[in-house]
């Protein structure tokens, strides 16, 4: 897997990669003690969360709660993605326009 950028922060933990040979092995049920924010960029995959299949188009963003299991699903072809990690997904008031 190549990662095209990296940040790592106190709050805040994203990267963005290109998998040109994923093997769906790797790929396992999981949790985190945090948020997650998935964008699925261009390959064929789905994704498993707490049970429930999600096919993914390009584009596609999911969020995974903490310790929600989810996982990747993929066949092995070329597959590129956009992840964040985050202790909390909002901090703030909500506002509503």
């Amino acid at each position: 897997m190549e990662r095209l950028f990296e940040y790592k922060g106190h709050e805040l933990y994203c990267h963005h990669s290109i998998d040109e040979t994923p093997e769906p092995t790797d790929f396992y049920m999981h949790t985190h003690e945090w948020h997650e924010l998935y964008m699925f960029l261009s390959g064929n995959a789905g994704f498993l969360v707490e049970g429930c299949e999600y096919k993914l188009q390009p584009y596609d963003i999911m969020i995974m709660r903490k310790a929600e299991a989810h996982k990747l699903i993929v066949d092995q072809r070329p597959r590129g993605t956009v992840r964040a990690h985050r202790d909390t997904l909002f901090t703030g008031p909500f506002q509503v326009c």
